[in-house]
């Protein structure tokens, strides 16, 4: 028996201090309004960095294919 395992991708954004907040709200609007819908999709997750260099985001996927 074969078993899935969920697939995890790890995005690293470059951005500046003075966009940061701007792209974070966009990354988060952009998934909960159209990536949650799709197939085998299951969390996300916008990190943003401490110095405003950099975005980061986590999502899950029930497996690879679905990403």
């Amino acid at each position: 028996m074969d078993v899935v395992e969920p697939f995890l991708a790890l995005v690293v954004y470059p951005t500046t201090p003075e966009a940061q907040a701007r792209q974070a709200d966009n990354l988060v609007r952009i998934a909960a309004e159209k990536i949650r819908l799709l197939p085998g999709f299951l969390e996300a997750r916008v990190f943003v960095s401490e110095d405003g260099g950099s975005l980061v985001t986590l999502s899950q996927w029930s497996d690879r294919e679905s990403f």
